[in-house]
């Protein structure tokens, strides 16, 4: 994955790992997959400030540590007006 401004990936909650598409979208792409608001379809962001930034944006980011069993869950924000959709991140 390259590191760029604004990079995220499509990414889906599954059998309690978080999979990541190795495909790159922009930040209103990644907008409109929180909207959807899934519990299993998300977003993965290359940062904290990123994940948090995208949340914030849909009414606030809601922290929360790697909560799912198993090391393939990673800390995440969730936006407030949209609780069950993920923004994930490593560092």
């Amino acid at each position: 994955m390259k590191k760029r401004k604004d990079l995220y990936y499509p990414a889906v909650l599954y059998r309690n790992e978080v999979w990541v598409a190795p495909v790159d979208i922009d930040r209103n792409t990644a907008l409109e997959i929180i909207k959807f608001n899934s519990r299993t379809a998300g977003v993965f962001a290359i940062s904290d400030s990123r994940a948090r930034g995208l949340c914030d944006s849909l009414g606030g980011a809601i922290y929360h540590n790697s909560h799912g069993s198993g090391s393939g869950y990673w800390n995440h924000y969730h936006a407030r007006n949209y609780r069950n959709a993920h923004c994930w991140f490593i560092y």
